[in-house]
């Protein structure tokens, strides 16, 4: 269990990331010598944003700012889809070619982890000025990834907890407040369909992400404490786990459009971002792009995932999803590529990041501001988190095969919903594979 208490607020002030540094421009001869050294001793580092495409322009306004401050070093940007991160790396990195630095979700880290793929970062972080800064309720967890649990092979920079989204321009005219029970969840998700306007009270994720979606969900319902038992069993394979997949896929067609069998992040965003759906089950990630598509954010609530119907007045969920930065070993320009994460994990970088995402940053020195009070969502987040009643739950991001048995489940997701097999069976398989992954890992590190 990981407890998360604490309260973030993150600003940005643009003007003091002004850049500073020679100038390349100088009139005299001296400092035109010195400029041409600079020029050819520049090195670009690639980097990789692991959700290509809505960050995008975020990094598009950071990079040059790093560059101005730092005229020896040039950031060869590459965005990669949210669909294909870990084969885009796998690939990568069997090929010899992977990125100097790169975004990993922290699903993702522990499987390029196993790949001797990253560099350590713990002489680096200790020897930086952001020392210290880097919020242990996000550090530690990205930690204990690593097979010894002290080793830094990433640093975080957001923490990404579920959320239930709520749009209350459908929400509203039907008399329904965003449910806090998954109970009046079910109840308000048909309640709210109008199949024949083309209104629906819930969208689905039924495609890439859907199992990483689901975890949380049943955490929550269920009300579990662990995610793997003393004996080495899964949690999930529970009479409470199924009796929530069996409700859940029941809202398939009869609260949801057919077409979300097909839901992948972006899909799934971009229905509920039509206004013509009541609510979604996402994480805070999605902020910025619903907040612009409701008609600001009076018309938006963000919840934790609603209370299970075991939980006893207490709330249980999965412990906040990371965001990290790893540096990779077959770089050449490792020096330069810390800078570069140095930079982006600064307060005034991650404090923008952070900021227009809609996330909870990690630099616990973005302090100063009140916009995390500004944004609902952000501020209900951390309050549930902070609460003595709330048990979070960490996810077994450690074992190498967790991203990879998450995203084979994935298409096994969708054959529930379209009737070929049962959420039993679905569940089977991914209690199996989880529980081979822990034994894998327990008698490895004995």
């Amino acid at each position: 269990m990981n407890r998360y208490v604490g309260r973030l607020a993150v600003g940005l002030a643009a003007g003091s990331m002004a850049a500073t540094g020679i100038g390349v421009g100088a009139a005299s001869a001296s400092n035109a010598h010195r400029a041409v050294a600079h020029r050819t001793q520049s090195v670009t580092i690639t980097f990789w944003d692991d959700n290509g495409g809505p960050r995008t322009p975020l990094y598009e306004h950071l990079i040059p700012i790093f560059e101005r401050q730092n005229p020896g070093i040039k950031v060869k940007y590459v965005g990669i889809p949210d669909t294909s991160v870990l084969e885009k790396y796998d690939t990568a990195i069997q090929g010899g070619s992977p990125p100097d630095i790169a975004a990993i979700p922290g699903g993702d880290l522990s499987a390029i982890i196993a790949q001797n793929a990253l560099i350590s970062l713990n002489k680096y972080y200790q020897n930086s000025k952001i020392y210290g800064q880097i919020l242990p309720t996000l550090l530690k967890p990205t930690q204990a990834i690593s097979p010894n649990g002290k080793t830094l092979y990433a640093l975080p920079f957001s923490g990404v907890p579920a959320t239930l989204w709520c749009n209350l321009n459908i929400l509203r005219p039907a008399g329904v407040t965003c449910p806090t029970t998954w109970n009046a969840f079910f109840t308000d998700a048909v309640k709210l369909t109008n199949a024949n306007k083309g209104i629906y009270g819930f969208t689905m994720r039924g495609a890439a992400g859907a199992t990483t979606q689901l975890i949380d969900e049943m955490i929550s319902y269920a009300g579990l404490e662990r995610f793997f038992q003393p004996n080495g069993k899964t949690s999930l394979q529970s009479p409470r786990v199924l009796q929530f997949l069996q409700k859940f896929v029941g809202l398939y067609k009869k609260a949801t459009s057919a077409a979300d069998v097909d839901n992948s992040y972006l899909q799934m965003v971009a229905e509920f971002d039509s206004n013509k759906v009541g609510m979604m089950l996402h994480n805070l990630g999605s902020y910025a792009s619903n907040v612009a598509a409701v008609g600001g954010k009076q018309n938006l609530v963000g919840e934790p995932d609603p209370a299970g119907p075991f939980n006893h007045g207490r709330v249980t969920m999965a412990a906040p999803g990371l965001d990290t930065y790893g540096i990779f070993k077959a770089s050449k320009h490792q020096a330069q590529a810390w800078k570069f994460e140095q930079f982006l994990l600064g307060a005034e970088a991650n404090g923008y990041w952070n900021k227009n995402v809609g996330q909870l940053p990690a630099n616990k020195n973005v302090l100063k501001q009140a916009w995390v009070h500004q944004q609902q969502p952000v501020g209900a987040l951390l309050a549930a988190l902070s609460s003595k009643n709330t048990y979070a739950v960490s996810l077994p991001n450690y074992l190498p095969q967790y991203g990879a048995i998450q995203n084979n489940s994935d298409p096994l997701w969708q054959e529930v919903m379209t009737g070929q097999i049962t959420p039993a069976q679905w569940l089977d398989q991914l209690c199996s594979a989880l529980d081979q992954a822990q034994s894998l890992w327990t008698h490895g590190h004995k």
